[in-house]
């Protein structure tokens, strides 16, 4: 009796399909699912959180050499609140390669972020290269947080 070829194949795509609807059922089923807001991408996992306060949140990722030979990080930030909020705060990175004198460089921030959004990256005034001469970012953190509903 002949057999066509495409059958086998043909159960192959069906439990490889079989396989992705399971995955995708219990993705849609995990609790806290319809809290995301914004796009998730293939790289959240490399986010490093800083501070989550009034509805916003800070995370950063670190680039080993941002410009091609420095250190460089890149916020992102997330509005949680259904309002456009605007934001005031200063960068802080520390290197360990610098006398203390030379060691911290300070980087002041502000904007606007719509409600349920995200904001990142060089067009946002979020990507930051502070040490131009090699030295490695140790620390990064916030000062002067400020954060104002806007109507």
């Amino acid at each position: 009796m002949f057999i066509p070829r495409f059958r086998c194949c043909r159960l192959t795509e069906i439990r490889a399909l079989s396989a992705a609807i399971l995955v995708i059922a219990l993705y849609i089923g995990n609790p806290g699912f319809n809290d995301v807001y914004g796009q998730s991408t293939s790289t959240d996992w490399a986010w490093k959180g800083l501070l989550q306060q009034d509805g916003l949140e800070f995370a950063y990722l670190f680039y080993s050499k941002a410009d091609n030979t420095n250190n460089g990080i890149v916020l992102k930030l997330t509005n949680r609140n259904d309002y456009p909020v605007r934001y005031r705060f200063r960068v802080v990175f520390r290197t360990a390669d610098l006398p203390d004198e030379e060691s911290e460089v300070e980087i002041p921030v502000s904007g606007k972020i719509e409600g349920r959004s995200i904001r990142t990256g060089e067009n946002a005034g979020l990507f930051f290269v502070p040490f131009k001469d090699g030295s490695s970012i140790s620390e990064v953190g916030l000062r002067g947080y400020h954060v104002d509903p806007l109507e």
